[in-house]
């Protein structure tokens, strides 16, 4: 058999695999960075890593940088914090209109990075279940938020604003022709769904078992829709490494083989 053809980093790809592995790790930096660091930071703004790799660079002095990498990391971080509070007002409408959710994704990724601020955030999705669809139209119409998508395969989109919320009645990358065994799993998502309480308020997160599952039929959507970036594979690092091996493999092997993810 022909031996596979070898890629191997650039010099650009290395370098953003050092600072993000530093920044969110601690892992040993090499001597030397050979690599144009505005390539660098452009890259990790189209990996979504930006914060990260911009903060590690910054806070040890490890390279001059343009100011104007100190304005759009700080436009990151008021993004990423006021989507934060996206998730808290989220929380406040479900719980005023009495529909139970949980957050997949977005903060319930985020708590697992060492500063949490830092993981670049998007909108803000929850699963509240296909019996609740209705009802969370009706009551965020009425709260002013606009209709922007009712035609995904697994949630419709809602705007107000700056706030754009997706309300699943499942997760994304369940597939269309699911018999109902990977469906089955998030039958019990809400019941098992953990209530985090911050100082600036609260919000209900996914479980650890459930949000193992979400991020990589997430992930293996994205795969066979394209690709992934850099923040899939943080995502699921920064979660897969909170726990010990033997741990893991206990809580996740039997589900994630039947639902055809244990390779993955």
């Amino acid at each position: 058999m022909q031996e596979a053809e070898k890629h191997p980093f650039s010099l650009v790809e290395s370098a953003l695999i050092s600072l993000l592995g530093s920044a969110v790790f601690g892992a040993q930096l090499p001597e030397k960075i050979e690599a144009d660091i505005d390539l660098v930071l452009k890259e990790a703004e189209k990996q979504t890593v930006f914060p990260c790799v911009f903060h590690i660079i910054e806070s040890r002095n490890l390279f001059p940088v343009n100011p104007n990498w100190m304005l759009r990391f700080q436009k990151h971080i008021a993004r990423n914090v006021q989507v934060f509070y996206q998730h808290l007002m989220a929380h406040e409408l479900m719980t005023e209109a009495g529909i139970p959710y949980t957050i997949m994704k977005g903060y319930a990724s985020a708590q697992f990075y060492p500063e949490p601020t830092l993981r670049s955030m998007g909108d803000v999705d929850l699963y509240v279940g296909e019996q609740s669809m209705q009802k969370v139209r009706s009551f965020l119409t009425q709260k002013g938020f606009a209709v922007s998508s009712l035609n995904h395969s697994h949630h419709w989109a809602f705007k107000k604003d700056q706030a754009v919320l997706e309300v699943h009645w499942l997760p994304s990358g369940v597939p269309a022709s699911d018999t109902g065994k990977i469906k089955s799993k998030f039958d019990d998502l809400l019941e098992k769904r953990v209530l985090y309480k911050a100082e600036q308020g609260s919000m209900y997160l996914t479980d650890t078992l459930h949000h193992g599952m979400i991020l990589l039929l997430h992930t293996a959507n994205h795969l066979s829709a394209g690709g992934i970036g850099l923040r899939h594979l943080m995502d699921w690092l920064v979660f897969e490494s909170s726990m010990p091996e033997q741990t893991f493999c206990e809580l996740f092997e039997d589900d994630l083989k039947q639902m055809g993810l244990w390779q993955l």
